[in-house]
């Protein structure tokens, strides 16, 4: 066979080995000439071989399924990658239902803050309504004291003129004839 300096090379025979002698013929460069991979018929009736450049087993079933496998879980490459493929799906459904989480989180702690923020406001407006009140009633009470001071200089006034108007009267009273 000529070389055409390919480091290997794999043939499935579809006909279950009837155009190549066996399902599956692989062969290796080694210095310029192709030698055949050994073929195993397993147990349950597979033909294995193993790939050195790819690093897999070719599998050939009985039903005629070929599948490559991987050497050392000896699983196909189609469950290695559906298995794959569903890790990465639950990994990033994880990973949204973490975000969502996170929002959620973060949105109550926001509502909470707003409320802290709301409840501080009002015990604010509250010290200053009642600060107001107690300025009212000082007011108050200072108004009714000065009130009251008006009322007696007004009253110690009106004593003193009447005093007054009583010793005018009461002197001329003495004088009378």
């Amino acid at each position: 066979m000529r070389s055409w300096d390919i480091p290997e090379y794999w043939r499935l025979d579809p006909t279950d080995g009837e155009l190549y002698g066996q399902p599956i013929t692989g062969e290796r460069l080694i210095d310029g000439v192709y030698e055949p991979y050994e073929v195993h018929t397993e147990s349950d009736g597979s033909v294995t071989s193993y790939s050195e450049a790819l690093d897999l087993i070719f599998s050939w079933n009985e039903d005629g399924g070929f599948d490559p496998l991987d050497h050392e879980t000896n699983r196909t490459i189609d469950q290695i990658v559906t298995e794959r493929a569903a890790r990465l799906v639950a990994e990033a459904r994880a990973d949204t239902a973490e975000a969502l989480s996170d929002a959620e989180r973060n949105a109550r702690l926001d509502a909470e803050s707003r409320a802290d923020t709301a409840e501080a406001r009002a015990v604010e407006e509250q010290q200053a309504r009642q600060a107001a009140e107690v300025r009212a009633v000082e007011e108050r009470q200072a108004r009714l004291a000065a009130e009251a001071r008006v009322r007696s200089k007004t009253s110690l006034s009106g004593c003193a003129v009447s005093n007054r108007d009583n010793r005018r009267l009461g002197s001329a009273l003495d004088t009378a004839p």
